[in-house]
């Protein structure tokens, strides 16, 4: 199916391209996969027999804890457990799972196994992909389990087109909103932030002069504003409602306020700090897939009010991201006392202090702050609800 990365699918509690839902479900479920992009897997394990799907055995499921390697009968260096292994094992899993009384790591990973057999068969049942319908003037979205019985009688004949008359369908009614998402997670702009952050720290450190830094760092600057602001766009919301996107914005904040710093005091040193901090976050938002998950979900009902969510919460995280400066800050020194770099003797420790004690300064009135617009939001909270 070409361009079944384009269609909107209802998932999640919300409406998405098949491409981010398919890209989700299949770096969740397994750890190795054939070499081809997720929505092609995805229409494969849709459409197809597992009699048919020829590239069955370079699935492997992820198995990230041990012992549950050692519980499945794989070595400890296996990449991951096979769809076969996995089915066989699967009623001794379940009954593992319910018998472990601490909710360990183990537990945990017992239940994400079982979470990924379940998303595995909802792909290959046709339950997960749904198809927008419009029935009494209104859209209703149908799993695609529905049409496949017909589609297959047919050989899917035509189901391309048929596809694309239900995209045209909804685009028609809803637009294109969708579209913006397939592009922003194709587009994967922290990769980019990643990059000319760590240019502006290299430039920072080896030139005397700090214009080409600080070029970097607007230019970072603006590519996290462009990728914030679309993710905002996108989900209808404050980009700070879960660990990604809080470490995101953090460090982002951070080289907001080091910026905002090194213009009144003009020392780099600020901007060093700000720049490693955003360095750090960038590499767990990239590589941390296990602990940090770019998915957009819906909001739990208690975020759902995006005034104090959008006040309460990112003063709050600015707060963070303040005290992060005055830590790298603080680290700097260490690292100045312990190896000797050139590039930082002239920074003395005595004259490092009120450098770190400018960013703390920052940090502890934005968080007083916070703390005094989550009590406002806790106490409208209260009169909203009568409690």
């Amino acid at each position: 199916v070409s361009q079944s990365r384009y269609f909107s699918v209802q998932a999640g509690g919300r409406i998405k391209p098949l491409y981010v839902l398919a890209k989700e479900n299949i770096d969740f479920i397994f750890s190795q996969k054939p070499k081809m992009t997720p929505t092609l897997i995805f229409c494969k394990l849709s459409f197809l027999s597992q009699e048919d799907f020829s590239e069955k055995t370079e699935l492997l499921f992820k198995v990230e804890h041990p012992d549950a390697k050692i519980f499945l009968g794989l070595e400890k260096q296996a990449k991951g457990v096979s769809l076969d292994i996995l089915l066989n094992k699967e009623e001794d899993l379940r009954r593992e799972y319910f018998a472990r009384k601490i909710n360990d790591g183990l537990k945990k990973e017992y239940n994400k196994l079982l979470q990924r057999m379940q998303a595995f068969m909802s792909i290959v049942n046709g339950e997960l992909w749904t198809l927008p319908q419009v029935k009494n003037n209104e859209i209703v979205w149908e799993p695609l389990k529905l049409h496949l019985t017909s589609w297959k009688t047919n050989h899917f004949q035509q189901t391309q087109s048929l596809l694309e008359q239900y995209a045209q369908t909804y685009e028609s009614r809803e637009g294109t909103k969708h579209h913006l998402e397939y592009r922003y997670f194709k587009w994967k702009p922290y990769v980019f932030a990643l990059i000319t952050t760590l240019m502006g720290l290299l430039l920072l450190v080896l030139l005397p002069k700090a214009f080409l830094g600080i070029s970097f760092v607007s230019l970072t600057l603006l590519i996290q504003v462009i990728a914030i602001t679309t993710r905002v766009i996108i989900s209808g919301r404050a980009p700070i409602t879960n660990m990604y996107e809080t470490v995101i914005f953090s460090g982002f904040g951070a080289l907001i306020i080091a910026s905002v710093l090194y213009f009144f005091k003009r020392d780099k040193i600020y901007l060093l700090a700000g720049l490693g901090y955003n360095f750090l976050t960038l590499l767990m938002s990239i590589f941390a897939n296990n602990m940090l998950s770019p998915a957009i979900s819906p909001l739990v009902p208690v975020l759902r009010d995006n005034f104090w969510l959008s006040t309460h919460v990112t003063t709050v995280i600015l707060s963070y991201a303040a005290l992060a400066v005055s830590w790298m800050l603080a680290n700097l020194v260490i690292l100045q006392k312990t190896f000797h770099f050139k590039t930082l003797t002239h920074y003395q420790e005595k004259a490092m202090v009120p450098l770190i004690y400018n960013a703390v300064k920052v940090g502890v009135v934005l968080l007083s702050l916070g703390v005094i617009l989550g009590g406002v939001w806790a106490d409208y909270s209260c009169i909203v609800t009568g409690k």
